[in-house]
């Protein structure tokens, strides 16, 4: 059989809820693990970081935590290069963001994350497809939506997914696995990514330097989605 490893993290701020999938063969993935560990090594070493749990967008991006102190530009060149790693393994990413304003007006009674973690397995069921591949699915935890989520899993095999593209996600193999995202190099990638891939979509930094930042960091993200780019990264 024909396996890809999905890995999947999140990222939101007040107008976007937004999931990413990296989609990868073991072999990949052993590639992207080895060569993150080696950089988190340098980190560490270069800014004398004490034992580095993880890479994480959001703490990176604002300087906080471990990463307090250390310049724009040296968290730059570190997304760059976590960025670049990915590139090198030549894995895949799929993403999918809802607007949350107009999804509580429309679907108030439905839950965001679990719809929108929904519809990204939607394109990753696309895309397997395409490829002729089944997936296993890990997933940082979603605290309370990990029930609803599993639960959206099982019925979407018996009966579709909801909305117009309903499909049953029959190449999505087993449950959702969740796990902490420092145990997992790949969900910290998939974390970086989404990170980057939202605050692209979202409103632009004021600051022209971290805006030029944004927008470089964003094509290389933009380079691991799959053709049609439309189709697997996709905002509703």
């Amino acid at each position: 059989m024909n396996t890809r490893l999905i890995f999947v993290d999140d990222s939101k701020d007040q107008l976007h809820t937004c999931f990413g999938a990296v989609v990868a063969t073991g072999e990949q993935i052993s590639f992207l693990e080895k060569r993150l560990a080696l950089l988190r090594l340098e980190v560490e070493a270069e800014f004398l970081i004490r034992d580095l749990s993880e890479f994480h967008g959001y703490e990176m991006f604002q300087a906080s935590g471990a990463w307090d102190g250390i310049s724009p530009e040296d968290r730059f060149d570190i997304f760059f290069k976590i960025l670049n790693i990915g590139l090198e393994s030549d894995i895949d990413m799929i993403f999918r963001s809802t607007r949350i304003n107009e999804f509580k007006l429309r679907y108030h009674s439905m839950q965001l994350e679990a719809t929108t973690f929904e519809n990204l397995l939607e394109r990753v069921h696309e895309y397997l497809e395409e490829i002729d591949a089944h997936g296993l699915v890990t997933s940082d935890i979603q605290d309370a939506n990990s029930t609803a989520i599993r639960a959206n899993l099982i019925n979407s095999r018996l009966f579709g997914t909801r909305g117009y593209r309903s499909q049953e996600l029959t190449r999505i193999l087993d449950t959702i696995h969740f796990v902490e995202s420092h145990q997992s190099s790949a969900i910290q990638f998939a974390d970086v990514a989404t990170f980057i891939w939202r605050r692209n979509i979202g409103r632009p930094p004021a600051d022209h330097r971290s805006r030029k930042m944004l927008e470089t960091l964003g094509l290389m993200v933009n380079a691991l989605v799959p053709i049609p780019r439309a189709r697997y990264q996709s905002v509703r």
